[in-house]
């Protein structure tokens, strides 16, 4: 249900970056005829050995055994669709049955319909848990599959048929090969059994099949992977990432604590978990020694797991603050089985137990609390704004292959694109393959000018304060071709010296207003707050000039009257700067209509001017939307953030159509 509104959308917002590397790889998949042992995304440069500084001749990738993906473009090929839908369908679908079995699973280990549906609330109801039950990774489809395992494990130690241990290998081997980390559960089981075996508790001869089979499998398809990795290069993690110190280890957990620690389970989680657990302590205690021997083994396993949660968070501990999915593959299902436990042991209560109308109205309680939780959680994760590269990507490239199709650019063109933010992000809204230029230092951009591409391309918004900035005679190297003005896309080759906004594709007949100011004389009426300084000038003998009690400077304002249209149309703003000191200060160009904000983009000028005391050049390109309204005013203004004095002479700001 919370899932239902965004299951069409392209993979965006938290970790859109991975998302979309195993949506390119379904699609690979798809293309490559559903070659299970080809996978492949749309990069030829792979992240891993090189940090996409080598351009390969193949877009075959290194991945754990990507099952889900390939099930995904299975899916695509029967039904004639590879929207996001379909795969996301896939995953949130494989999420209601692993949601199942854990039912059956608590169900079994607390013998009460409504505190295994407390349990079952418990779990969906985590923010990150909601958040990801529709999304591309496999850690969801892995997570489902290792609670099935633990359910059949569960069976097994208690009626001790064999056929329960075979499934329980099954699936939480299925899982370790899809995600790595579910080998933590399969390790667990495996430490139990052999415990088990020594003390001559269960015979070991049945167990050694599944057991080798088991090992075979994963060893197997990790000297596979390892031969993709070697052979080709991976876009994938595949190395260990532990912290360099002690010191650094406690302010990971606390950074990592700061930035997800409600988002793993929310302060009502905690508060029902705590409450559920000190109600459990005072019930059981006196019977903590009349445990069934099911509950016994049970519980060692889920020490052992969490053990190995444990000792993975160590060796992993520099991702957990970036990704808060690594919560769903460590620590989440054996907090879970830790909650069903507390609850059997609150069951195994008489008093509480037989007050069938305490036991309902609690649970009925906690589970409304619980399910309101990410109702917030999920509008609150699909928050942007102007830090969201990612999702600015997204609205970028949106209609990019229509786009280069109109340019007459063939499907197999080889595409560069020059500060790719999310490496296979681009490629998926082009329906192209190419390289990524992911670190677009002055190196590494020259460098692959010179790779076997064919069209190169920029995003309009990024372009001048990330890949021009870094490299100014990019311009040189490229050719216009065409731009929606979101994206330019360029020919290879050298264009000789062209002006900047030659290469923008700007040329003086799309031009449909220009405004300059010099300060120099006292500009007209539609330049407001500005504050003249003679102390520094550019040209001339004065400069415009903001101080700490100027929060809001120099601004443009142009009306738009009843009935007017403002086409989508590129501004272009320029001029030059100075400071004695760090300045935050954005250039802010946005659309209102009243009251209503139509349209807000601002950029930051801190980045272009890094020797304090020299004047800076420093152009900047705004693209903005089609709007009709009323009454609209489009606007162009300093918001001088951090308080602090800058001087700018010669602005320049134009709008081409």
């Amino acid at each position: 249900v919370y899932n239902v509104e965004y299951l069409h959308d392209f993979p965006s917002h938290i970790h859109a970056w991975a998302q979309a590397d195993r949506y390119a790889l379904a699609l690979g998949f798809v293309e490559n005829g559903l070659n299970l042992f080809k996978p492949q995304t749309f990069l030829y440069n792979h992240q891993f050995p090189d940090w996409w500084t080598n351009p390969g001749e193949h877009n075959i990738t290194a991945v754990d055994f990507p099952i889900h993906d390939y099930s995904a473009a299975l899916l695509m090929k029967v039904t004639g669709s590879t929207s996001p839908f379909v795969f996301r369908v896939y995953v949130l679908l494989y999420s209601v049955l692993g949601l199942f079995f854990l039912f059956q699973l608590a169900r079994s280990v607390t013998r009460s319909f409504a505190a295994s549906l407390f349990v079952v609330v418990f779990a969906a109801t985590s923010p990150v848990f909601v958040y990801y039950q529709g999304s591309f990774l496999p850690t969801i489809p892995s997570l489902a599959n290792a609670m099935i395992g633990v359910f059949c494990y569960y069976h097994y130690l208690k009626n001790h048929r064999h056929r329960h241990f075979w499934w329980s290998v099954v699936f939480l081997t299925l899982a370790a090969m899809a995600r790595t980390t579910f080998a933590i559960p399969l390790i667990a089981l495996f430490g139990v059994e052999l415990l088990r075996v020594f003390r001559k508790e269960t015979p070991w001869t049945p167990k050694i099949l599944p057991v080798i089979l088991s090992l075979m499998a994963i060893g197997a398809y990790l000297l596979y992977n390892g031969y993709l990795r070697n052979t080709y290069g991976s876009q994938f993690l595949s190395a260990f990432m532990p912290s360099g110190s002690f010191s650094e280890a406690i302010e990971t957990i606390e950074f990592t604590f700061t930035q997800w620690g409600w988002e793993y389970f929310s302060w009502w989680h905690c508060v029902v978990f705590m409450l559920v657990t000190f109600f459990a302590f005072l019930s059981g205690w006196r019977k903590r020694k009349h445990l069934p021997e099911t509950i016994g083994f049970f519980s060692l396993f889920i020490a052992v797991y969490l053990f190995g949660c444990l000792c993975f968070a160590l060796l992993m501990m520099m991702q957990f603050p970036a990704h808060d999915y690594y919560f769903l593959d460590t620590f989440y299902l054996p907090i879970v089985l830790i909650l069903s436990h507390v609850v059997a042991t609150l069951n195994r209560n008489a008093d509480f137990r037989n007050n069938r109308f305490t036991v309902w109205s609690l649970s009925l309680l906690a589970t409304v609390l619980l399910l309101l939780v990410p109702i917030d959680s999920q509008q609150s994760r699909r928050e942007t704004g102007p830090w969201d590269k990612s999702m600015a990507t997204h609205r970028n490239f949106e209609g990019a292959a229509s786009f280069l199709d109109s340019l007459g650019i063939p499907g197999s063109a080889k595409i560069l694109v020059v500060d790719a933010v999310a490496p296979n992000l681009p490629f998926l809204h082009m329906e192209r393959k190419g390289f990524a230029v992911m670190m677009p230092t002055e190196a590494n951009i020259q460098s692959a000018l010179h790779w076997n591409y064919d069209y190169v391309v920029v995003q309009n918004e990024f372009f001048l304060p990330v890949v021009y900035k870094n490299y100014p005679h990019f311009i040189d190297r490229v050719t216009f071709v065409g731009s929606n003005k979101k994206i330019t896309v360029g020919r290879k080759g050298h264009a000789g010296r062209q002006s900047l906004t030659d290469f923008l594709g700007l040329k003086p007949e799309r031009k449909i207003g220009g405004y300059q100011l010099s300060f120099e004389s006292w500009p007209d009426s539609s330049w407001k707050n500005v504050i003249i300084s003679p102390t520094h000038a550019f040209m001339g003998s004065q400069s415009g000039v903001v101080n700490s009690e100027t929060e809001y400077g120099l601004t443009l304002t142009l009306p738009y009257t009843s009935g007017s249209n403002l086409t989508p149309a590129t501004l272009f703003f320029s001029g030059y700067f100075l400071t004695e000191s760090d300045a935050e200060v954005e250039v802010v160009v946005s659309i209102s209509s009243g009251a209503q904000n139509l349209f807000y983009q601002a950029q930051s000028l801190r980045d272009w001017m890094p020797d304090h005391g020299d004047w800076t050049p420093i152009p900047l390109l705004f693209g903005l939307p089609a709007v009709q309204c009323e009454q609209c005013e489009l606007a162009v203004y300093l918001w001088n953030k951090g308080g602090a004095e800058l001087y700018f002479d010669e602005i320049d700001i134009v709008l081409y159509r």
